[in-house]
């Protein structure tokens, strides 16, 4: 049986990264409990980034890492539309960085 490329509803590209956006929001969940805001603060931030990803799609594959969501998003586009959020959430410098690097993306590189 052929499997056909699921695409990001973002960007259309290929999802490579095969998540579903509640593992994303999980992801972001736990980065803003790393940088030390209170459940309310989280909470807020969660309905924002919920707002910034796609809450439907015409992809079949489930998530690799739950099973249970169907792959919306490409792991760039839900780095690019959850990171403005929890980025200024965030005063300090060492957990940006962290984050920052944890996300395996050049930004620099891929602006140009």
């Amino acid at each position: 049986m052929e499997h056909k490329n699921e695409v990001c509803e973002i960007c259309l590209h290929t999802i490579t990264n095969p998540v579903c956006v509640d593992c994303y929001i999980r992801h972001a969940e736990s980065w803003l409990k790393d940088f030390g805001l209170n459940e309310k603060q989280v909470r807020v931030a969660i309905e924002k980034i919920k707002a910034r990803l796609p809450k439907e799609t015409l992809n079949a594959h489930r998530c690799i890492l739950c099973g249970k969501g169907t792959v919306a998003v490409c792991s760039f586009c839900s780095f690019l539309r959850t990171s403005d959020v929890i980025l200024s959430l965030c005063g300090e410098k060492a957990p940006v960085k962290a984050y920052l690097e944890s996300s395996n993306f050049d930004l620099e590189r891929d602006s140009r």
